[in-house]
């Protein structure tokens, strides 16, 4: 598989995942990830993200540190 490839391949994962609603991206994100949440953004969106290397309490410390542009706040779920 070519890097173009993967990108094209990536953005069609994540127009899946963002058709879902926000509580089927939450349980499908859950087994594969080693933390999940959702940023409440400014503007009244929601975007439910996870990651797979840091647990919900490596991922609060980041954000505390690196504060995401145009969030309101980040609800953890796992």
């Amino acid at each position: 598989m070519t890097l173009l490839e993967l990108c094209i391949h990536n953005e069609k994962a994540q127009a899946y995942q963002d058709s879902l609603s926000i509580e089927d991206q939450i349980e499908f994100l859950k087994p594969y990830k080693k933390s999940v949440f959702t940023f409440h953004m400014e503007d009244g969106r929601k975007i439910v993200r996870g990651d797979e290397e840091s647990d919900k309490q490596e991922m609060e410390e980041f954000f505390k540190e690196h504060p995401q542009i145009g969030c309101k706040w980040i609800e953890f779920h796992k």
